[in-house]
């Protein structure tokens, strides 16, 4: 089993295979060109820079769009650049959802759940029968992120993500290939674990929603699951996360 890349690691890593792919890719243009017009270099320098432009400019043009601006191609799956909008973090921060002026819903006054809730029957399993629970890195968990780790190096796009259960926090992991960590959320700092249905502000019960005390304010991080292997629905995998995530605050 390979190392588990950090998701500074993982985009080093995927900006080295980028140059690698470019450089080949553009010398493999320049040898193409030399070779069609073996003259063009002294006697026609513009027909070799246009055909060099004409072979490279496409390709660098959706790879830049492809990494800054994906709602350009992508606007019909929801793939998009992500940042931060007062209006979602008065959705995730209590601090900032008491008078929001955005007509946000209130959120519960207390966020915190007590532990006594792991005898209702979702503890059952221990978090490693979840091989596999696909989630969305978005806004919502941008937010929160960064608020409980400033200057935390995070992906600026929405992308897939994987939720793991581990000794001491749960894990997300952001990429399709190679996920990286992004961050842990110790057990130790969740106060609170709910069913996104519960609260106003995500109102699904598709939502994990794990809220971590950050010192001065609580918030909310909404995983969204997508899949859980073995096949399970979303919604009844959130009410069993939800026994286990308890389970283990109460062994800390």
């Amino acid at each position: 089993m390979h190392r588990r890349w950090t998701w500074l690691e993982r985009r080093r890593k995927i900006r080295w295979i980028a140059t690698a792919c470019w450089s080949a890719y553009l010398a493999t243009v320049l040898i193409t060109v030399a070779l069609v017009l073996p003259r063009s270099t002294t006697y026609y320098p513009g027909l070799f820079a246009s055909l060099v432009v004409l072979a490279v400019g496409p390709p660098a043009w959706i790879h830049y769009n492809w990494i800054f601006n994906p709602a350009y191609l992508f606007g019909s799956n929801g793939i998009r650049r992500i940042r931060f909008t007062e209006q979602v973090q008065s959705q995730v921060s209590l601090k900032n959802n008491v008078g929001n002026a955005f007509g946000v819903p209130l959120l519960p006054l207390d966020l915190r759940t007590p532990l006594s809730r792991v005898a209702g029957g979702g503890g059952e399993r221990s978090g490693a029968d979840f091989t596999l629970i696909r989630v969305v890195w978005d806004d919502y968990l941008y937010i929160p992120g960064c608020a409980l780790f400033p200057g935390l190096a995070v992906p600026k796009r929405t992308l897939p993500a994987i939720l793991d259960f581990g000794s001491d926090g749960l894990i997300l992991s952001v990429g399709r290939w190679r996920p990286g960590v992004v961050f842990e959320l110790p057990y130790s700092r969740i106060v609170g674990v709910w069913n996104g249905s519960q609260i106003k502000t995500i109102d699904s019960g598709g939502v994990l929603v794990v809220v971590v005390d950050s010192g001065d304010d609580e918030l909310l991080f909404p995983f969204e699951v997508v899949r859980v292997a073995p096949k399970q629905s979303p919604r009844v995998a959130v009410e069993e996360m939800i026994g286990i995530i308890e389970q283990r605050r109460q062994n800390w």
